[in-house]
């Protein structure tokens, strides 16, 4: 897994891209699962597909921004359904402020 860093309170942008065969293609559904750090309010969140979060800028390619929140190890999983079945799971760390 890739570890990427970000500051308390940043945009955290995660893009998704399905393809076959290298070709972008359109599953039937896709969903967005982030387990957030210990500390915070709830221990997960999820987005899928209609609710206006997921944006599709082209064909394939699917993007979420999310709040980074709360300090800690971010774990997420983008997987979609149906049609073109796939899943991908990744992290990343959100620091503390060091000033506030």
């Amino acid at each position: 897994m890739k570890q990427t860093s970000y500051v308390l309170g940043e945009m955290v942008r995660i893009t998704a891209t399905f393809t076959l065969n290298g070709v972008p293609v359109a599953p039937s559904t896709v969903k967005f699962i982030f387990r957030l750090p210990a500390g915070a309010p709830q221990s997960t969140i999820e987005y899928e597909m209609g609710g206006g979060i997921v944006q599709s800028p082209s064909i394939g390619v699917y993007v979420v921004e999310i709040s980074a929140a709360y300090p800690g190890q971010w774990l997420y999983r983008v997987a979609s359904s149906g049609v073109h079945q796939g899943a991908s799971e990744s992290q990343f760390f959100v620091e503390d402020s060091k000033v506030v």
